[in-house]
């Protein structure tokens, strides 16, 4: 499994798939809070036969080093390996907190987003910290 150094912290990913750039537009799977790139492993499975694939453990998650950080800090962390692979336009496909990264992603680098998918995610996580739901 390869890592990337991130700003003191080792990222481990996985990059798989055709690189030639006939598969299309590469597919990024970013997982949940307390997930990891395993949460994937399906979906790499049926994709990498014909598009090129990247997943990743996020910082402070699987088998990344560092702690996790801000929603902004994680989707740097993201455009740093992409930018590492060399990678310009990518379909991210965020789940739960992935998501949100993946939105994070699309509203800071709108010109690298061919596509977003989210699957059972949300925009920003809100609370109250008062007595009531």
């Amino acid at each position: 499994m390869p890592q990337l150094a991130v700003d003191g912290a080792g990222m481990t990913y996985d990059d798989e798939g055709p690189h030639d750039g006939d598969g299309g537009v590469p597919l990024v799977f970013i997982h949940g809070w307390t997930a990891d790139r395993h949460r994937w492993d399906h979906q790499m499975a049926h994709f990498a036969d014909k598009r090129r694939v990247v997943r990743l453990d996020l910082r402070g998650h699987g088998e990344s080093g560092g702690s996790a950080r801000t929603i902004d800090e994680l989707a740097g962390d993201v455009i740093a390996l992409l930018d590492h692979l060399e990678i310009d336009r990518f379909i991210p496909v965020g789940h739960s907190m992935g998501g949100m990264i993946a939105q994070t992603l699309a509203l800071a680098h709108p010109e690298r987003i061919e596509r977003l998918v989210l699957v059972n995610s949300i925009s920003r996580m809100t609370y109250s910290r008062g007595g009531g739901c």
